[in-house]
């Protein structure tokens, strides 16, 4: 079963009785290429867009859903065998995480996010650092080969990175073409561990990437480019640029939220006093929900919480209410840690 690339000249695909072959110069040469996919016999293979779909005999269908580097390679500009490479990364939609599969039986759909692809000729012990700047310049966020989200180790090969909604784990170091996923958002609010979670998603326009490995260096310009249904129902770029800056607010206000919780609870830890435990267990109670009480009222970082959720869940410019709102919760929590700093013991070193 042979088929040719599309979009790149000389990039041949073919489907034997022992896995699936490349050939980048019209035949002449060919490579085996796995990329996870059992040693099984191929049975057909399209290329649909930019994803090749194999069918195999017994052992399901499969698709690579990013053709983008072999076509690179192909071309002359993805080559690893004289050193490190950083592939340039293709547009990306700013679309949301992908849709719940309610059980194994339905689709399951790649997350969405910009698909940062590099490779290594071999391993390395050389430090591996990403990092996305914006399109003013300022650094969104980076990661590094010690870099990990928490989340559940995914499964390499054809399927990809996994987590739903969550940027791929730690760079890796092995020899070998890596995948990294950033799913276009910006840091969330600190926890009170120190740990972050998932912020707002980035707007659409222009990005650069930087990759760094030792000594090496290379920059990748990328675009997001805006979900084309949101544009469809009157979404605009000044919405979304808006609801973006809410929502940084928002995340700043959380952030010092959860720094005064955990430095009531540091207090809490080192006072015996018990009038000074009384107050610290006051202003904890304006802080967070008592979760023990059968119907709690929501306190205020369940509140900001509550808020974020309201403000981010879709692509719309945030209601005057949601800006009052976030003005008297703001204020709140600053009247809140102004008490605090007066306290003796409740110190705001970090």
């Amino acid at each position: 079963m042979l088929r040719e690339d599309p979009v790149q000249p000389g990039l041949l695909y073919a489907g034997t009785e022992f896995g699936l072959y490349l050939s980048g110069d019209d035949g002449a040469s060919w490579r085996h290429a796995q990329f996870g996919l059992p040693v099984t016999p191929i049975t057909d293979l399209r290329i649909v867009g930019d994803d090749l779909v194999l069918s195999t005999m017994g052992r399901g269908f499969w698709i690579m859903d990013d053709l983008a580097p072999i076509r690179q390679w192909v071309a002359g500009a993805g080559s690893i065998e004289d050193g490190p490479h950083f592939f340039q990364p293709e547009p990306a939609f700013r679309t949301r995480d992908r849709s719940f599969q309610a059980s194994p039986a339905d689709p399951e759909y790649a997350d969405p996010g910009v698909r940062l692809h590099y490779g290594l000729s071999e391993e390395t012990t050389d430090p591996v650092e990403l990092s996305i700047m914006g399109p003013d310049g300022e650094l969104i966020r980076s990661w590094t080969n010690e870099t990990s989200t928490g989340a559940e180790e995914a499964e390499q090969g054809m399927r990809g990175p996994g987590g739903r909604g969550m940027p791929s784990e730690g760079l890796d170091r092995t020899e070998g073409v890596h995948l990294f996923v950033w799913n276009m958002r910006y840091p969330g609010a600190e926890r009170p561990d120190g740990t972050r979670g998932e912020g707002p998603y980035a707007v659409p326009g222009s990005y650069t990437a930087t990759l760094s490995i030792g000594d090496w260096t290379a920059e990748r310009n990328f675009e997001i480019l805006p979900d084309p249904r949101a544009l469809e129902i009157g979404v605009t770029h000044g919405d979304m640029e808006e609801q973006l800056m809410f929502n940084l607010r928002l995340s700043d206000i959380m952030t010092d939220a959860n720094r005064a919780l955990a430095r009531i609870d540091r207090a809490l830890e080192e006072t015996d006093d018990e009038q000074r435990r009384r107050a610290l267990q006051d202003l904890r109670s304006v802080l967070e929900t008592d979760d023990e009480d059968s119907y709690p009222p929501p306190m205020l970082i369940s509140q900001l919480s509550y808020l974020s959720s309201m403000t981010s869940g879709a692509d719309q410019r945030p209601g005057r209410d949601a800006a009052v709102r976030l003005d008297e919760l703001e204020e709140e929590l600053g009247a809140l840690i102004d008490q605090l700093d007066e306290m003796p013991g409740a110190s705001s070193a970090e």
